[in-house]
Formats: C-alpha cells, structure tokens, sequence
C-alpha cells in the first residue's frame, strides 16, 4: 500500500531557490504544514507528493514528487501515477483543483481519500463567492462518505459533519545543524506571518512607531519582521530600527525566532476566526524558548496560559503600552512570563507521536 499526497507545497530545496529568485511561491504556514505532514506519513507509508504549481515546468527533477501544472487537469494525466487499489490519497481540500483531483483518482483506482482540512475559507482573505459555494458543496459530499479527514481543530469539523476526522493543529520538526545564522546588532522584538489587519500587523507596526517616537528615534528593541509582501500597504519611510525580511525559509524563520529577545503575535480576538483557526506561528513560538506575547486566544488560554504574555489591549495604544511597561532601556525584559511549554510541545506534537496517530486512524 503507497500514499499519495495531493498538495500545492514545494520541496524545501526549490522553495528557498524560488524566494532566492524574488518569487513568493506559497503561504509559509501552509507550506510547513503539509512538508511536515508529509514527513510523519512517509516514516510509516511509501509516499508520493504531487504538487500543482504555477512554478511546474520550473522545477528541478526531485525524487518522490511530481509537479503540475496549476492550470492543468490531473486526471488526464493518471496514468502516470502508479496507485492501485487500496493505496490512500491524501489531499489539500482548501483548493478545488485538488479535491476534483483526489475523488477522480480515487474513483479510477479504487483508493481511498483523506481530506485535509486547515482552515475555513470563509477566513481567507480574496476568496470569492463561486468557490465557496463549490467548497461546500464538494465537503459535503465528502462528509457523507465517512472517510476520514485530518483537520485543524474540532471545530472545522463540526462545522463540515466531519464525523470521522482526526485533529492535527500543529507538528514539529526539530531543525539541528544548521548553516543559517541571524547575527543581530541589536536585540530585537520578532513577528512572522501574515502582514494583514485581521493578524494584527498593522496595529504592531503603528505601536512600534510610537515607541520609537517616545524614545528618540532610538527604541530599546529592533522590529524585526518577516511574511507575505502586503508589508509594502503598512511601510512608511526607512526607519533605523525596522528590518523587513520578506518570505523566509523554515530554516531561517526559525533562526529568526531563538534570536529574538520578544516573540510577539498581535492578533486581534476574534470569536469565529479564533474558534476555527490556530495561528501556527504561536506554536513555533512556545517550541523554541522565547517569550511570547500574544492576543488571548482560547486554545493558548486553555493550554498554556501560565507560558504566555498575553494583550489586553491589542490597539497600537494598548501594544506601545506593554512595551513601555515590560521592556527595560537595555532590551530586557522584566515581570513577564516565561516560556516553558518547549518540551511540552515538542513531545505532544512530534513527527513520531503525530505518525502514530495517523497510522492508527487508518487502520481504525
């Protein structure tokens, strides 16, 4: 029995040559998802990435991976996969073309489908009236079957009726040995991820240039900033102290994070967008030792709330606030909480123990 996994993801290697090229290939956190989730699946299972990309005809030859067209049609090109009967499809249900792909190759083989289900699509921004309807109409189809789906949280499934489903929020992978150093001048305080209002971003930026402002152009931390390249709707003129570093490796994002003196997520509480997505970003945080400070999330309350600094207030006002109180003239913190969910999260969310989970579902 082999699995084939149905993604628009990249291998490592070809996503740190596109981003060295000037190419923003994918979302980042979608991106180390599904390499990570593959990576527990072919600890156990013969795997087989097929990627749909823009980049395909690009692309260097990588052993285990095909690449397509994102414009093309799969199933016209079947045969070239070896499935047979019995063997799994896993897929990315966020993009149409994959589902239609996974349920034609399904059906042609006789293999069996798992949905992978990390957000609501409601909550991605640009997403259009036609492929919501189609989304939902396709999901719901695929509830009634009872196969099984990988989500995010438990409520993505309720919303769907993915009774059989398995929860995956997160999976770490340890990263030893790397050539990638930050080397910082100065301390600093360090954000990655999406540069958009419903992140935060923009109230992070706003309060870091009142910071600066109260301190004589010369704040106690750096803002250090990586992430998709919206950066240019927020950036004012060059300022001393802010570095944007554009769409970063996993490699070098992490190296990014245990430089830091301050992880921060200013994400604004928000009852749907939080009920249905885990900002990845936090987990990568807590795994690598920094301070965290965050908006109040009701996962992160739930589990770690003794780990976090959380936000009361998450206006620029209420962010420059914090920062006045917690940072001392040196960099340094005071009366915060520290981060000891490390191991915690290392253990609970391992590439073994997510592997096993998975296996077990399969074989359930």
């Amino acid at each position: 029995m082999k699995a084939f996994y149905l993604t628009t993801a990249l291998p490592e290697e070809e996503r740190k040559r596109l981003l060295d090229e000037g190419e923003a290939p994918n979302n980042p956190s979608n991106q180390n998802y599904h390499s990570r989730l593959m990576e527990c699946i072919s600890t156990f299972m013969e795997l087989h990435a097929v990627s749909r990309t823009r980049y395909a005809k690009g692309m260097g030859k990588v052993p285990g991976w095909t690449f397509l067209d994102a414009s093309g049609h799969l199933p016209g090109r079947t045969p070239r996969l070896p499935a047979e009967e019995g063997d799994i499809i896993f897929f990315d249900g966020l993009s149409q073309t994959l589902f239609k792909d996974a349920i034609s190759l399904c059906r042609k083989h006789k293999a069996k489908p798992v949905l992978i289900l990390t957000d609501n699509p409601e909550n991605i921004s640009g997403v259009a009236g036609p492929y919501l309807w189609a989304f939902r109409r396709n999901i719901a189809q695929y509830a009634e079957t009872g196969e099984l789906a990988i989500t995010l949280n438990d409520r993505l499934a309720e919303i769907f009726e993915l009774r059989n489903h398995l929860n995956i929020p997160f999976v770490f992978r340890e990263r030893r040995g790397t050539s990638f150093k930050a080397a910082p001048k100065r301390p600093y305080l360090y954000y990655s991820g999406v540069l958009l209002p419903a992140y935060g971003f923009p109230n992070l930026r706003k309060a870091y240039a009142l910071w600066s402002e109260r301190h004589g152009g010369n704040p106690p931390l750096d803002l250090v900033f990586a992430g998709h390249r919206q950066d240019i709707l927020f950036r004012g003129p060059d300022e001393e102290h802010v570095r944007f570093l554009g769409e970063l490796t996993e490699e070098e994002n992490i190296e990014f994070m245990k430089e830091a003196t301050l992880l921060i997520n200013p994400r604004t509480p928000n009852e749907k967008l939080d009920a249905e997505s885990i900002p990845s970003k936090m987990f990568e945080y807590l795994a690598y030792g920094k301070a965290v400070l965050s908006g109040r999330h009701p996962f992160f309350l739930e589990h770690v709330s003794q780990d976090i600094n959380f936000l009361v207030d998450g206006s620029p006002e209420g962010i420059l606030s914090w920062l006045e109180e917690h940072v001392q003239p040196d960099g340094s913190l005071r009366d915060v909480h520290r981060n000891d969910a490390s191991l915690r999260i290392r253990d609970l969310y391992s590439i073994e123990r997510t592997a096993r989970l998975i296996s077990e579902a399969l074989n359930a």
